[in-house]
């Protein structure tokens, strides 16, 4: 059981660093190419932060492990926005810009109600895996375009702040190797945690459902929860919620689409029964919560906190139980 642990452990600290190094990697590429920051921001990082749900899905799904594929991706729905965007929220009053909020929370709930529509059935084959991927292609292709629209016009103050120019740009060789490099850490930290995570349940008796509704998830979310608490101490919490969105975007479509791509998703009945229902109340908390104003409260993120640690105390009632059940 140690061994598991530390090497459950060590697959996540794999995971993050590579991840880190991934999105450092991809930022500098695009710089390379003079691809201005927003533009950065709106798709390449936004895919790069969520390459650890990506990998430990896609590797959890090539395994025949679909709990822990799907467990992966909706669990960090949940965990992105009653866990981070609770705290980021129950920390500081967040203001956004209402209209770009509306647009990304249009693109998240159409990716959520496909996802529970094609998962009614409880299953998710792979001719809807590919429409999943095209959503996802789908969403990014029109934040590209949305962010070259808004750029700064050239000539201007801000424009020439958002220049690439002024940053200090690694070399191309240095850039490929680091984003290999990235890429290696995070496929194997993502089979360390896929390993690790299935022989800790079958030790513990816990179904590998909660096993990727809560461990894996929260690990493979702690990139969003860095960059989102690190976003409220320098006074930028908005950057965070608009991160989020995005990822959960991807988590729902680009994640799930990959590993039904792989192998088909059989999807559980307590996936659908349990984990659908928390994923829609909180999400549409956290969505009404934003398009009447644009403005959050700090009880607002205590309610968020709140229902997330309902979810996480229904998951671990549920692992007792299951544990007891296959003792007697």
């Amino acid at each position: 059981m140690i061994q598991h642990l530390l090497l459950l452990a060590a697959g996540l600290a794999f995971v993050l660093k590579g991840g880190d190094l991934f999105v450092d990697s991809s930022v500098q590429i695009a710089r390379i190419f003079r691809i201005p920051r927003i533009v950065i921001g709106a798709t390449l990082v936004s895919i790069a932060t969520t390459a650890p749900e990506l990998s430990v899905s896609s590797m959890a799904s090539w395994m025949g492990e679909a709990d822990i594929a799907i467990g992966n991706a909706v669990g960090s729905v949940i965990a992105n926005i009653g866990l981070i965007v609770g705290l980021v929220m129950a920390l500081t009053e967040v203001r956004l810009q209402a209209k770009d909020f509306r647009r990304r929370a249009i693109w998240y709930a159409a990716a959520m109600l496909i996802l529970i529509g094609f998962s009614y059935q409880g299953f998710v084959g792979k001719v809807q895996s590919f429409v999943l991927i095209l959503f996802a292609f789908a969403y990014v292709g029109a934040q590209y375009c949305a962010a070259l629209q808004d750029r700064p016009k050239p000539g201007t103050v801000a424009a020439e702040e958002e220049s690439p120019v002024h940053d200090k740009v690694w070399s191309r060789k240095r850039s490929f190797l680091i984003f290999l490099a990235g890429l290696g850490m995070v496929l194997i930290g993502s089979r360390l945690m896929v390993d690790s995570g299935i022989a800790v349940a079958e030790a513990l008796r816990i179904p590998s459902l909660v096993i990727g509704l809560t461990i894996i998830a929260i690990g493979t979310s702690l990139p969003e929860l860095v960059t989102g608490l690190t976003s409220v101490r320098k006074g930028y919490p908005d950057l965070s919620i608009g991160n989020i969105i995005g990822a959960n975007i991807l988590d729902l479509t680009l994640i799930v689409g990959v590993s039904g791509v792989i192998n088909p998703l059989v999807v559980s009945r307590d996936t659908v029964q349990y984990s659908y229902p928390y994923m829609v109340i909180i999400s549409i908390f956290f969505l009404g919560t934003f398009l009447r104003k644009g403005i959050s409260r700090r009880w607002n993120g205590w309610v968020l906190l709140a229902i997330y640690g309902l979810y996480i105390t229904g998951l671990v009632n549920f692992a007792l139980h299951s544990s007891l059940n296959q003792s007697t």
